[in-house]
């Protein structure tokens, strides 16, 4: 009797361990006073051993009301997904596994970032989020216009991606993506300068500008987030020293910025500049801190276009010089130096100079005050 009773009691317990799915909880508190709900927050996969993924499974996130929140793992083990906080908000996430488009957990998510090597356009690499786009220049392009490592933005006012459309559309049906079409246009100009917020040594007042990149690899592509890194050819400096460049970019769902990370291989300090080529304009917006913002003047095909950065420390000194506004920062031998650049246009999101400076000043207390984040298991 006593062993159909503990078999019994055995039964019981198999059945309500097997019926109990194992949750991580992750609480988020907002502690500044604006709105970052689009803000993704990264939870290190080695913080949800509680959650065993089987064959075919993966991490699924539900908010408060159990609704299936768009998630990502990334290359480097982090789990993204949008906090959803308000100003100085807190609440409840619960992470389990589970199998995609089964049970209420959509087969995939809606591409909200994307980036990609282009060799039908000289070697381009593009890539763009929800809210904007860029491109940067490779070898092919060297031998047509000469050497460009500069940024390029480009004025996309459409959530969907859109730039294979515009490639597909001016190579295969001619219609150019320098003229508005509806969805946005290429209207900047790069040419041999730093572009939209580049980086490059500044030595004896002297912008020393690399060449196209020769190699690109692809680190993660969507639906929250791409990343990918780039190798450039050795920068000569004026003594004659050869330096490796690599740049590896990254853009997230939801933000006007993409991040720059930048390393050079120099055995002694540097001075390295971030900023802009002249075009008429001069600099709209200094905080006393880490930000910069220039407005493009109007041209025939667009106007209301703002373009900042943001650093990672306090900005010792802004110049006009080698054709460019430029934020002096010093660079340190090892150092991985990553900063944002970004835009705002009037034609998608109703940015102004005003607006647009008070986003760059949030985004900036952003990286100073993460989302706080708690793990906990159920």
């Amino acid at each position: 009797m006593k062993n159909l009773i503990f078999a019994a009691a055995l039964g019981v317990c198999f059945w309500a361990c097997a019926s109990k799915v194992p949750e991580v909880i992750v609480t988020l508190e907002n502690t500044l006073g604006f709105d970052r709900s689009t803000e993704l927050v990264e939870i290190p996969v080695s913080e949800l051993g509680a959650v065993s993924l089987a064959t075919g499974e993966v991490y699924v996130v539900r908010n408060s009301v159990g609704e299936v929140v768009p998630s990502q793992v990334t290359s480097d083990g982090l789990l993204l997904f949008a906090s959803g906080l308000d100003a100085e908000e807190r609440a409840n996430f619960r992470i389990s596994a589970g199998t995609p488009g089964v049970d209420g957990v959509p087969a995939e998510f809606a591409t909200k970032t994307k980036g990609r090597f282009a060799p039908e356009r000289y070697d381009d690499f593009i890539w763009e989020n929800d809210r904007v786009a860029f491109r940067i220049y490779g070898k092919a392009l060297v031998a047509i216009d000469g050497p460009s490592n500069g940024i390029d933005a480009l004025y996309k006012r459409v959530e969907e991606p859109i730039l294979d459309k515009w490639y597909a559309d001016s190579f295969e049906n001619g219609l150019s993506y320098h003229d508005d079409n509806g969805t946005g246009l290429d209207d900047y100009k790069v040419g041999r300068t730093l572009g939209a917020g580049g980086m490059a040594p500044y030595i004896d007042g002297e912008l020393i500008l690399n060449s196209n990149f020769l190699t690109q690899t692809v680190l993660d592509n969507g639906p929250l987030r791409t990343t990918f890194r780039l190798e450039y050819p050795e920068i000569v400096m004026p003594n004659g020293e050869k330096i490796a460049e690599t740049r590896t970019f990254s853009i997230d769902a939801g933000t006007q910025m993409t991040r720059v990370t930048e390393s050079y291989d120099v055995k002694e300090p540097m001075a390295v500049a971030v900023g802009y080529p002249m075009h008429a304009q001069k600099v709209k917006y200094m905080s006393a801190g880490r930000v910069m913002m220039v407005a493009e003047p109007t041209t025939p095909k667009a106007s209301g276009i703002y373009l900042g950065i943001v650093l990672p420390s306090s900005i010792s000194g802004v110049k006009e010089d080698s054709g460019h506004i430029l934020a002096i920062q010093n660079y340190t031998p090892g150092e991985h130096f990553s900063y944002y650049t970004g835009l705002g246009w009037e034609k998608f999101g109703g940015w102004n100079g005003e607006k647009f400076a008070q986003y760059l000043e949030n985004f900036a207390a952003t990286i100073k005050t993460p989302i706080v984040v708690e793990v906990s298991v159920l």
